[in-house]
């Protein structure tokens, strides 16, 4: 295996890398004179065991929350770290290389990085050594027992003050955000998220206290993204529907790497809400205006006499106009708001289904489930099941 590659990357983030065998047996470290995974073999030893049961990429991370990956493939595992989540002390430093029974590591600098970060070094690795490909969710899922570790330090109360280099990252956070807004309005997906992963980095500190400052960073993300949204022309309840459910998830979190996912899936959502919308724009005025009834009226009886009226042309006119724009029938595209709203609900309320088919103004339970089948391919209960939100076990 060619360690170019390696050796660049552990230069450029100051972070350990190392290849071992199966029996921990070193094939290559970095910072061979600093690393405590080469010269310390129990420690190797029991990463390495840790790394064997898994099928995807391992993050590790112990009491002074400091983290180590680990991508097994084959017989090899390669080892990053170790990586602090947060800036450790002198003090800290001596405290943590005590667990290494006696080294001296007075002079050793523990690389730090936040947890996204973290996930995406993770990811690049894994590329390089295994050519397999991981999503924040796929590491975040293989990895729930992670979740159980707290900060549990106090934050520090004195009061909050910008220098000059604040000032700075506080401006070009600024520009950050409205370059992540108009992705958002846009609808463009794969940018809004690239673009909110990029801001982590140098985003500046929304608190001292690490969980809190995740947490904040998905209240602002999820509320300026809703508005986003809304502007394009979303509808107000779906986004803000989208953006409460995330925020709640988040608020009631105590895990970092859960809050960041829970924020990514906001900024996911709300942007395809917005592709969505703007793929349907391309009608008369019209029918543009036909489909704003049927949307502020759906729970209602709704009637064509009564939207011909409003728009004032004649029944036969707007019928026709209608299924020539949008390819489908007038009372077809009624039906298919009303179960649009309805797994709307399924997904994002814990309402119960005979409420949701009320709510949405079917007749019966059993015609909403067999309208809902016809469009969705599931059941309401099946579907609710398939599409909630990622959960995480504790």
């Amino acid at each position: 295996m060619n360690f170019f590659l390696f050796e660049k990357l552990s230069n450029l983030l100051k972070v350990a890398i190392t290849f071992c065998d199966l029996e921990g047996n070193i094939l290559y470290t970095s910072k061979s004179g600093t690393n405590p995974i080469k010269n310390h073999t129990g420690v190797r030893s029991r990463l390495i065991r840790m790394s064997q049961s898994k099928e995807l990429p391992y993050i590790y991370r112990d009491d002074f929350l400091v983290c180590y990956g680990m991508i097994r493939y084959q017989d090899k595992v390669c080892i990053l770290g170790p990586i602090a989540t947060k800036k450790m002390t002198t003090v800290d430093r001596h405290k943590y290389y005590q667990k290494f029974d006696g080294m001296q590591f007075e002079e050793v600098m523990i690389s730090s990085m936040n947890e996204g970060d973290i996930l995406n070094l993770v990811s690049i690795v894994a590329k390089l050594f295994s050519n397999q490909e991981y999503d924040d969710e796929q590491l975040l899922a293989a990895n729930q027992e992670l979740f159980g570790v707290k900060d549990t330090s106090k934050a520090d109360r004195e009061q909050f003050t910008f220098d000059s280099e604040e000032e700075d990252i506080y401006r070009h956070t600024y520009q950050d955000e409205r370059l992540l807004l108009e992705m958002v309005k846009a609808g463009n997906v794969k940018a809004a998220l690239e673009r909110t992963r990029n801001m982590d980095g140098d985003i500046g500190k929304l608190s001292k206290n690490d969980l809190e400052h995740w947490k904040n960073l998905l209240v602002v993300a999820s509320t300026l993204c809703a508005r986003a949204a809304i502007e394009a022309g979303v509808e107000p309840y779906i986004a803000y529907r989208v953006s409460g459910f995330y925020i709640n998830k988040g608020s009631s979190s105590d895990d970092v790497f859960k809050v960041i996912t829970y924020r990514n899936q906001a900024v996911e959502e709300l942007t395809q809400l917005v592709r969505n919308h703007n793929n349907q724009r391309h009608t008369s005025s019209y029918t543009m205006q036909c489909k704003d009834y049927i949307k502020k009226h759906y729970r209602e009886k709704i009637y064509l006499e009564n939207i011909s009226s409003s728009l004032g042309i004649s029944d036969s006119y707007l019928s026709r106009l209608f299924k020539q724009e949008t390819g489908i029938r007038l009372q077809d595209y009624i039906v298919q708001i009303r179960l649009e709203r309805a797994a709307n609900l399924l997904v994002y309320s814990n309402e119960p289904i005979s409420r949701i088919a009320e709510y949405v103004n079917f007749s019966s339970q059993s015609h909403f489930g067999k309208q809902f089948k016809e469009k969705f391919g599931f059941t309401p209960r099946v579907y609710r099941e398939r599409n909630k939100p990622t959960e995480f076990i504790d």
